[in-house]
């Protein structure tokens, strides 16, 4: 690969592959250990909001009712169980303004929520919860 010009240093240098950011790897792992172990009556989702979009796809999201705030995941269980979970990227992940008033909303209103900061912590949270089987 032929590198480029730095302008900075007047060096060429390699490009090199950007590396998935930390939360993206925790979800990913994360729906993987979900889907082998969920419990039945349980169903989840994904909520991918936060994702990096064009101006014209983020109009058209909002124009069809995204919401900021909302939590990485949803899931619905038995007898109108539901959590809301929030991931975010380990002790610098901090939940914005629409974050926060997503939780106190959830939690106000008898929803389940958690805000985990790694993967261990997630999956303590969803067995605690009874959502996924102890591996």
């Amino acid at each position: 690969m032929v590198g480029q010009l730095d302008l900075f240093r007047g060096t060429t240098s390699r490009r090199r592959k950007p590396t998935p950011a930390l939360e993206f790897r925790t979800c990913c792992a994360l729906a993987t250990t979900i889907d082998y172990t969920i419990r039945p009556g349980w169903i989840y989702s994904h909520l991918p909001f936060g994702e990096a979009r064009s101006k014209i796809t983020g109009a058209r999201l909002k124009r069809m009712g995204t919401k900021p705030g909302w939590p990485d995941y949803a899931f619905l269980g038995p007898r109108g169980a539901v959590l809301f979970l929030e991931i975010k990227r380990g002790s610098l992940g901090r939940l914005s303004e629409a974050q926060e008033q997503f939780a106190e909303h959830a939690e106000t209103h008898n929803h389940d929520y958690a805000c985990v900061y790694s993967y261990d912590q997630a999956i303590a949270a969803l067995v605690e919860r009874g959502i996924i089987r102890p591996s």
